[in-house]
């Protein structure tokens, strides 16, 4: 059950909107999402526009800690010349009952024509 998502933040900025996960177990069981929406300011990594994708993951665990993966596929003719990485810039992630905000964030687009968001919430 993927939810449309909708921002207006300027520069450094990604978001993903997840389903509602299931309960886990122990403090050491996890939920596990995939295929929400999620994007990324390109700008981030010397690709024009917003790169968007549901080729997601999201893991959350009873501790609190919530992992986001997203994998993008970038638009033919704007692909890096090189590897452009980013970290530290402002994420959002939606567990479906939780918005966080995180600045342990990396992204990486490569002339491969692939980018990389990786998102972490450590309670």
């Amino acid at each position: 059950m993927n939810k449309f998502l909708v921002s207006a933040f300027v520069s450094g900025f990604a978001l993903t909107v997840a389903a509602t996960p299931a309960a886990a177990q122990s403090d050491m069981a996890a939920a596990v999402q995939k295929g929400s929406g999620c994007f990324l300011s390109g700008g981030l990594v010397g690709v024009p526009g917003f790169l968007i994708t549901t080729e997601t993951i999201v893991v959350s665990n009873n501790g609190g800690n919530v992992q986001l993966t997203c994998h993008f596929d970038i638009p033919l003719g704007d692909e890096p010349a090189k590897t452009m990485k980013a970290e530290g810039f402002t994420c959002g992630i939606f567990d479906g009952t939780t918005f966080f905000i995180t600045d342990d964030t990396r992204a990486q687009a490569n002339p491969g024509g692939r980018a990389l968001l990786s998102c972490q919430v450590k309670k």
